[in-house]
């Protein structure tokens, strides 16, 4: 790889090896001194990570990426940037998800944007966010699910079943001792070998009682 300028701003290119882990970057960065004020732009690329081992989650496996960066901030208060890619594939719950697309902006613990997933056992839109900076969990978002084979991903006992929905989602989660908000979920279909459902709109409200 390559490193050109000084321990507080400098540009680097190359790949990394770490743990049985790969990453190839192609970035600037600016004030590397200071963690929370640290500007940075460039591209993060990874063949193969563990984020099972790195992160400490046991539902996570192995993931492959290939996403630019830009913005300012690395710890997690004061991380603010914009993101944009791919993931090829993520490991989660025993299920490896494939081909994702993420367009969007994180900060302290937020994220706000689109997402897609085209993987062979599920179609999935998603516009919104999640808030996860305090100990409510904010969500808004919209999402459509198209094709979904939940015997695949691991979800149903039945070897076929497949399952549509649009979801319209607003609520708050409190440490899950609460819910604040609604959840409406339109144009549900679910289809087994013998069995085809559908349901026009669902609606589940909550209202926290103060």
């Amino acid at each position: 790889g390559t490193y050109e300028g000084t321990i507080k701003d400098f540009d680097v290119k190359g790949d990394f090896a770490f743990d049985e882990n790969f990453l190839a970057i192609d970035a600037h960065m600016d004030d590397f001194d200071d963690l929370e004020k640290t500007t940075y732009s460039g591209i993060l690329a990874s063949e193969s990570i563990d984020i099972k081992k790195i992160l400490g989650i046991a539902e996570l496996g192995m993931v492959k990426f290939n996403t630019t960066l830009s913005g300012t901030g690395l710890t997690a208060k004061t991380l603010n940037a914009d993101i944009a890619g791919e993931i090829n594939y993520i490991d989660l719950n025993g299920y490896r998800f494939q081909n994702i697309l993420l367009d969007g902006h994180v900060k302290n613990r937020n994220f706000d944007g689109l997402a897609t997933v085209r993987d062979p056992n599920l179609g999935l839109d998603f516009a919104g966010g999640f808030d996860f900076s305090g100990d409510t969990i904010l969500s808004d978002f919209k999402t459509k699910i198209t094709n979904a084979n939940v015997f695949a991903l691991g979800y149903s006992e039945a070897e076929m079943a497949i399952l549509n929905l649009e979801a319209d989602i607003d609520f708050d989660v409190y440490e899950d001792s609460w819910w604040d908000g609604t959840i409406n979920i339109f144009n549900i279909t679910y289809e087994s070998i013998d069995r085809f459902y559908f349901f026009d709109t669902l609606q589940l409200a909550s209202t926290k009682v103060k």
